[in-house]
């Protein structure tokens, strides 16, 4: 049976013959698919498969990681449809397209920490995103508001962050949320993700719910067995705004790699300031990727911040 392939990036949609791959059938389109050895050995054509199903024939493990099958990544050169697909290959940094609402539905909402709500959904079709974005929630009433994952790409269920903002139309009705009701998903969005490809090490920081994406970012590069070195800082003016503590430090504990420092800004003196601290683990940033993620004031002086120390390969998300 024949099936249809759609592609947004050139906005096509073509045939895959019975039995034939997605480049088989892209190349036989005349598409300038991107694609090496054309054996499932290179990695060259790997695509995230957006909707739809394939069957994936013998490949190198090397090519395609088994965390990367699981976040909805395929090898064109070996995915041969069993339904009508949406495939997306990646360009040059690696950003994904939006795709269209999907609705979801409530499965818990609980406090984690004073003015934090822990809000778990379940989308009627996995979510694609890279760590590091966000996408856009429809609360019930209509209300819209941009919201980055705590949680991985196409996960059954996807975990979000919540400051409780007094007055705040749309934390209140978050607040109001119980298991069942419906909203909607629009996304992915933004450019502050985490790039797999580069070899830098890694520091993080994060403020507020900024600690959300930041754990999605580390959660997928350690899943990944990647050695590079990574540092976290979270920021907080009371020790428990600092919700994620307990698990960052459990994760350093497991992983060599990984080192974390939690910071109470209050407490902090003239001898101990952000970039003293930072200064203290890593001398220069030069070489370094370094993602901040937090409230407009945190994500501005960090970044000023790191670029004093020389760094100039930042990806910023202001909440």
């Amino acid at each position: 049976m024949a099936y249809r392939i759609f592609l947004p990036q050139v906005a096509r949609t073509i045939e895959a013959l019975p039995g034939e791959t997605i480049l088989a059938a892209a190349l036989r389109e005349g598409l300038a698919y991107a694609h090496g050895c054309q054996r499932g050995r290179c990695g060259s054509c790997k695509s995230r498969l957006l909707q739809g199903k394939v069957d994936m024939m013998a490949h190198s493990p090397f090519a395609l990681e088994a965390p990367e099958r699981h976040e909805g990544l395929v090898l064109a050169c070996r995915a041969v449809p069993t339904s009508d697909v949406t495939v997306y290959w990646p360009n040059a940094v690696g950003a994904l397209p939006p795709m269209l609402p999907i609705d979801a539905v409530v499965v818990a909402r609980h406090e984690i920490a004073p003015q934090i709500q822990r809000l778990l959904v379940r989308p009627t079709q996995p979510l694609s995103f890279l760590p590091g974005q966000y996408v856009n929630i429809t609360l019930p009433g209509g209300v819209t508001r941009s919201f980055s994952p705590a949680s991985q790409p196409m996960a059954q269920d996807v975990e979000f962050h919540v400051r409780v903002v007094d007055g705040g139309q749309a934390s209140s009705l978050v607040g109001r949320l119980s298991i069942g009701d419906r909203i909607q998903l629009a996304g992915p969005f933004g450019d502050a993700f985490f790039r797999g490809d580069k070899d830098r090490p890694l520091l993080a920081l994060a403020a507020s719910t900024g600690q959300a994406p930041i754990k999605s970012i580390v959660d997928r590069l350690l899943a990944s067995g990647d050695q590079r070195a990574v540092r976290v800082f979270a920021f907080a003016r009371a020790i428990q705004h600092l919700y994620l503590d307990r698990y960052f430090a459990e994760l350093a504990a497991r992983h060599s790699n990984l080192g974390y420092r939690s910071i109470v800004t209050r407490a902090m003196t003239e001898d101990a300031t952000p970039r003293t601290l930072i200064a203290s683990c890593i001398s220069q940033l030069h070489n370094w990727s370094v993602h901040i993620a937090g409230p407009a004031g945190f994500v501005t002086s960090m970044s000023e911040m790191v670029r004093e120390l020389r760094c100039d390969d930042i990806f910023a998300d202001k909440f």
